[in-house]
C-alpha cells in the first residue's frame, strides 16, 4: 500500500505544471497503466481502477476520446468485479450498501458518453448491457442509481 502511494505521489508532482514546464500526459499514463498492472496483480482492483481512471484523464488532455472510454470502461469492469466478489463473501442481501456500484456506474456513464458523443450507438449499448447485467447480478435496482449522465 505504501508503494501505491508512493508511486500515486510521484506521478501526480510529474503532471503538476511548472511555469515554462510541458506536463507529459503520455508517459503519466503509461506509468499509471503500469500501476494498475501492478495493482491488479497484488489483487487490489479498487486501486487498479483509480489509475485506470487517472490515465483515462491523461489520455482526455491528449485527445484520445477513444482511449479513454476504453480506460474507464476497465476500471468500471474493474469494480463491477470487485463489487460480485465482495456480494458472495459477504452473503449479505443489502442492496442500499454497495461500496463499488456508484464509481463503476460512474465510469461507465463516462464512457457511454463518449461513445454516444462520437455516434458509437453499439458500443453505448453494449455498455447498458453489460451494466444491467451486473446490477441484475448484485439484486441492485437501477432506480437506486442516479445516473445524470442520462440527460444529454
Amino acid at each position: 500500500m505504501a508503494s501505491f502511494n508512493g508511486e500515486l505521489h510521484r506521478i501526480q508532482q510529474a503532471l503538476k505544471r511548472g511555469l515554462f514546464k510541458k506536463v507529459d500526459h503520455a508517459g503519466s499514463a503509461d506509468e499509471l497503466l503500469e500501476l494498475a498492472a501492478s495493482m491488479q496483480r497484488e489483487g487490489s482492483a479498487p486501486h487498479a481502477a483509480i489509475c485506470l481512471r487517472a490515465a483515462a484523464q491523461c489520455q482526455k488532455a491528449l485527445d484520445n476520446p477513444s482511449v479513454v472510454a476504453h480506460h474507464e470502461t476497465q476500471a468500471g469492469q474493474l469494480l463491477w468485479r470487485e463489487e460480485l466478489q465482495v456480494a458472495l463473501i459477504s452473503n449479505v442481501d443489502d442492496s442500499a450498501f454497495r461500496e463499488f456500484v456508484p464509481e463503476a456506474t460512474s465510469c461507465y456513464l463516462s464512457a457511454i458518453k463518449i461513445h454516444v458523443t462520437h455516434e458509437h450507438w453499439s458500443l453505448a449499448g453494449a455498455l447498458y448491457a453489460d451494466m444491467a447485467d451486473f446490477l441484475w447480478a448484485l439484486g441492485t435496482p437501477a432506480s437506486h442509481i442516479s445516473t445524470p449522465f442520462l440527460r444529454w
